[in-house]
Parts: C-alpha cells; sequence; structure tokens
C-alpha cells in the first residue's frame, strides 16, 4: 500500500484544517464558539496549574508537557477557527499582534505590565 504524503506548508496545513472545522463543526454560532474557547482555555490552566512544582526533568513533567502541548493546540484551534469565521486568517492576526506591538514599542508612554 502506497503511503499518503502531505504537503507540510503551513498555508496547506492552515487550509485543511478550517475545512475540516467548515464540515465537522455544525454549529457557527460565535457564542458557542466562544463557550468553547473558554473551555479549552480553562482546561490549559488546568495544565498549567497541575505544571506547578513538578521538576522539569521528571516524567511526570513530560507527561504534563504532552497535555499542555494538546491543550495550547486546542485553544489555537478554535481561535483561527472563530477568526476563520469572521473572514480572517492566521497571517491577518499575527500581523494585526505585530502591528500593535511595534506601535507599543515606538511609544515612549507605553509600560509593560506583564
Amino acid at each position: 500500500m502506497e503511503s499518503v504524503k502531505f504537503d507540510k506548508s503551513f498555508e496547506a496545513l492552515y487550509k485543511s484544517a478550517m475545512a475540516m472545522a467548515d464540515n465537522c463543526i455544525p454549529n457557527k454560532d460565535m457564542d458557542k464558539r466562544f463557550e468553547k474557547l473558554a473551555e479549552e482555555y480553562a482546561e490549559l490552566l488546568e495544565i498549567r496549574d497541575q505544571c506547578r512544582g513538578v521538576k522539569p526533568v521528571s516524567e511526570d513533567a513530560s507527561i504534563l508537557d504532552g497535555g499542555l502541548h494538546g491543550e495550547f493546540a486546542d485553544v489555537l484551534f478554535v481561535l483561527l477557527h472563530i477568526a476563520h469565521i469572521k473572514g480572517w486568517t492566521a497571517f491577518d492576526l499575527l500581523h494585526a499582534a505585530t502591528s500593535k506591538m511595534l506601535s507599543r514599542m515606538n511609544d515612549p508612554k507605553y509600560i509593560a505590565k506583564n
């Protein structure tokens, strides 16, 4: 059996992910998508809390890192899907965030809080 080769570019992966979301997620109501984002973020915070006090080189740390990685992925996917529904791409979001950061860096009155 011949193995399937996937295009590993970000653009191809992003396009495939949003197509899957469009086909697999029946409810594209923004309130429901934001509820899902809040749910995934809460799960991310749970993993973060579990990581506190765990030694970085322990077996527990590698298990928790896997969970943290998965939860970050879930948050990112839902966030990107919400943006996709609005007609914004991942590039659009990153560009907007970068522009915002640059304007802050050039503002002598701006003081970062965290």
